[in-house]
């Protein structure tokens, strides 16, 4: 019994004593380890989180560009009310007064008139002008929506990164506070003897490799935040509702890519572009093949008289008396040069001199030449314009084609690697926890644990990047397609 005794007591010391001494100050020191989640410096928790739908419309309200789109609408509209008046007669009011002096006798005269011009027959360049303006108009409304598409996913790729990062250092301070409690326990067991001068040096290396990346993190943080800043046009931090995890979505490739050749910005306006350029082939053709016929026309009164000082008895005494001219104007363009003709007829009051007015009818033919070879260069220069435009049309076709495939897999790659990166998560905790126990038994050392703490923050950062990585996939396939928020998660 004695000799049994005698073993067993030998059998305990003298390292096994150290082992258990250190096992206690272990325990008591994983006692005040938490998993609670990291909070914020005081100053952002003070702030209101912003919601994604807000920072989107406080970057709309703040993008220039968008600014700018909307002044450019504008610009078109008015262009088109321009053209449509194009259609119409022209008016002009005029009111003379004049003087003067005929064989030394002083005279005044006064009229009052109605000028008017109005466009016949152009060839159909005027018809053409209103719908090339109406196409321009649908240009300028379509390349709004294309600004906005691109603002929405730049705000929705800062959200998400913002969002990483933040989780990111989250997964990075707890991890820190863990290896600063085995680096306290690492410190108090070289000072007693227990564990090796090396263990102690690599776990203290281990740890302050981790202090690194918390610092490293939180200067991804301050630049995540910064890039949110400049894609909201706003100066001040702000802080953001955190992700939550997402659902996942099942899309076709072929269905996306129907949606994006209907839909998509730069599509409708590569036709758009070929079509107004179209229209413009049709306005120089008109310039330089078909004439122009104008109708011309004025009526007002007027009257002429000497002044009542310089009046004869025998001068008739004048009032105001109808005039009026009405005719009509033929300009027909051929290989560059012009040849103009044009008839009016005449009604004139009478001056001073005269006793009756004039009525006359008179025919105008007058040939400029070479006045419209601008005309010529112009239309060819709208064809190659055209031909231009159906060749961007094609090119941005097989651009957005390779878009939407490009992320299309990049939806699919985040799904797999999801859950990929669950199971390594759910195996990397478990050996973590093994390692743990492990250690408490004095069969694992406690670098080693850090070691498989790294891999499984490893992996948790490579979740929430797999998570963002998602979130901006579909992100970027809305946009792709041209419908904002049409894939909704």
């Amino acid at each position: 019994m004695m000799k049994a005794i005698s073993r067993q007591k030998t059998y305990m010391s003298p390292g096994m004593i150290k082992a258990a001494a250190f096992t206690v100050v272990f325990i008591c020191a994983l006692a005040g380890i938490s998993y609670s989640q990291e909070k914020l410096p005081e100053g952002v928790e003070a702030r209101r989180k912003l919601t994604l739908e807000e920072c989107i419309t406080i970057a709309i309200e703040n993008h220039i560009p968008l600014k700018i789109g909307k002044k450019q609408l504008e610009l078109a509209r008015l262009r088109l009310i321009e053209t449509k008046r194009n259609l119409g007669p022209t008016v002009t009011a005029k009111l003379e007064s004049s003087s003067g002096k005929v064989t030394s006798r002083n005279y005044a005269g006064a009229k009052i008139a109605l000028e008017g011009k109005q466009p016949i027959f152009y060839g159909g360049e005027l018809v053409f002008s209103v719908r090339q303006a109406e196409v321009n108009l649908e240009v300028v409304k379509t390349d709004y929506e294309r600004i906005k598409n691109e603002l929405v996913l730049q705000v929705k790729k800062a959200y998400y990164s913002l969002d990483k990062t933040k989780k990111a250092l989250v997964v990075q301070r707890k991890l820190c506070n863990r290896t600063s409690e085995f680096n306290d326990i690492a410190k108090a067991g070289y000072g007693a003897n227990v564990i090796s001068r090396l263990e102690f040096l690599k776990v203290s290396s281990q740890y302050n490799q981790i202090r690194f990346q918390v610092v490293s993190a939180e200067e991804d943080l301050a630049m995540a935040n910064l890039l949110l800043q400049q894609a909201m046009n706003i100066d001040e931090e702000v802080d953001i509702v955190e992700v939550e995890e997402p659902k996942i979505i099942t899309l076709d490739l072929e269905t996306c890519y129907n949606l994006a050749y209907l839909n998509r910005p730069e599509i409708k306006i590569g036709q758009l572009s070929s079509e107004y350029f179209d229209y413009e082939k049709k306005i120089m053709r008109a310039r330089t093949n078909w004439p122009r016929v104008d109708f011309l026309g004025s009526y007002g009164k007027a009257v002429e008289q000497y002044v009542k000082q310089d009046r004869s008895p025998t001068d008739d005494k004048r009032g105001l008396r109808p005039e009026f001219y009405i005719g009509t104007k033929i300009s027909w363009p051929f290989w560059g040069n012009t040849l103009d003709y044009s008839i009016t007829k005449e009604k004139w009051t009478p001056v001073v001199s005269t006793v009756h007015g004039t009525e006359a009818m008179t025919n105008t033919v007058s040939f400029s030449l070479f006045n419209r070879l601008e005309d010529i260069s112009g239309f060819q220069e709208a064809n190659l314009e055209y031909i231009r435009s159906q060749d961007n049309a094609k090119t941005k076709r097989q651009e957005i084609t390779l878009e939407v495939k490009e992320m299309f897999f990049k939806y699919k790659k985040s799904i797999f690697l999801m859950e990929v990166t669950k199971s390594k998560i759910e195996f990397q905790a478990t050996q973590v926890q093994i390692l743990e126990i492990r250690s408490q038994l004095g069969e694992a050392q406690y670098s080693d644990v850090i070691e498989e703490m790294l891999k499984l923050a490893e992996e948790q950062f490579s979740y929430v990047q797999i998570i963002a990585d998602y979130y901006i996939a579909i992100a970027s396939l809305n946009k792709a397609i041209g419908i904002e928020g049409y894939f909704d998660i």
